[in-house]
């Protein structure tokens, strides 16, 4: 409920969005948009996934950053290869010799909205193994489907359905209520908002802080355009605010 853009942005997007798991980011602001998880055992298995995931990345970026990424990094654990230039949101090769379990759940605990498996399998069948950070869904993707325009559509999918989430829990988490007492049930039984009317004075929102531990979170844009009683005094006003306990 603030303009500022600050840590308080980063925090807000941690606690509405992420879970017992870790992160969970919005697309469009996540540093990496997918990390790839090579699966493989022998020398021979490497070669043949690692030639199959330069097929995936060329369909993703294009040969011409496939082929700068190798100039950039040589040989690298944890290669980076943009997928968008302008925002500097790439995508991420885990070549670390660490378990695969491992380095599905390093990338998930990062809120990565995308993670793709490759293993032997998967290359004999010209396709990965896609996996959703947001609802942990998961599907087979061949080669001729994968895309940048693929990627991205996936990538606007989960955007969307996250902010549809969040705004469902905001609405759900939101109540009316035309009385201070009614106000003061709702803040001690369920928490959340509390929409109502109020005449916008300091000293009486201090006075409910002290009473209650609420205060204005949040005055809306867009306001009813009729008169009410003021919550705490009775009087008409045409201000309707959104109170709730700072934590």
């Amino acid at each position: 409920t603030s303009w500022g853009v600050s840590t308080r942005l980063i925090g807000a997007t941690i606690m509405m969005h992420s879970d017992d798991e870790g992160l969970v980011l919005p697309p469009r602001v996540a540093p990496f948009v997918a990390a790839i998880v090579p699966i493989f055992k022998s020398d021979d298995e490497r070669t043949a996934v690692r030639e199959f995931i330069d097929k995936v990345l060329t369909a993703l970026v294009g040969p011409d950053e496939v082929a700068a990424a190798a100039k950039r990094f040589g040989f690298n654990e944890t290669p980076t290869y943009f997928f968008d230039a302008v925002t500097g949101q790439r995508i991420i090769v885990d070549w670390r010799d660490a378990r695969p379990g491992d380095k599905q759940y390093h990338w998930e605990q990062r809120g990565v909205p995308f993670r793709f498996e490759v293993g032997p399998r998967d290359v004999a069948g010209n396709a990965f193994m896609l996996k959703r950070r947001l609802d942990r869904s998961k599907a087979t993707v061949t080669l001729p489907e994968t895309s940048r325009d693929w990627l991205k559509k996936r990538l606007d999918e989960v955007q969307a359905a996250m902010l549809d989430k969040a705004r469902q829990f905001q609405v759900a988490d939101t109540r009316e209520a035309s009385t201070y007492d009614e106000m003061k049930k709702i803040l001690a039984e369920q928490g959340g908002f509390v929409r109502c009317f109020f005449k916008p004075d300091r000293t009486i929102e201090a006075k409910i802080k002290e009473d209650i531990k609420a205060t204005v979170r949040c005055i809306p844009f867009n306001q009813p355009g009729t008169n009410g009683k003021c919550i705490f005094t009775g009087e008409d006003c045409n201000t309707v605010v959104l109170f709730a306990q700072a934590y």
